[in-house]
């Protein structure tokens, strides 16, 4: 995004793929500034605590049980997919797993 609203020297980079010919995240990974999670499963532990914390503090809000219902169904289902690739082979999710990832 920098790149993007920045640009180099003055001159702004609208698409760093056609640029460098290469994605952003392998960039990151080339230079091991990548993340530890893939992204898709971090945005998603994301949403799942703060939706848990919201369900803890409301109850009642039945809409927003269900939706941390179908993030945590998303997420389970994302660790088997990256699990023993991207993720060890005795990775599960819990909240509590997903608190001490995302705090780190």
């Amino acid at each position: 995004m920098k790149l993007r609203d920045e640009g180099v020297k003055g001159v702004p980079i609208p698409n760093i793929k056609l640029a460098t010919e290469k994605k952003v995240t392998t960039i990151l990974e080339e230079h091991d500034a990548g993340n530890e999670l893939p992204e898709d499963l971090r945005n998603l532990m994301e949403r799942a605590v703060r939706l848990r914390r919201h369900v803890d503090d409301n109850g009642q809000d039945m809409q927003n049980k269900r939706a941390l219902q179908n993030t945590e169904s998303k997420i389970r289902r994302l660790v088997n997919y990256y699990r023993g690739d991207k993720l060890e082979e005795d990775f599960n999710y819990t909240f509590d797993v997903a608190v001490d990832l995302l705090e780190s």
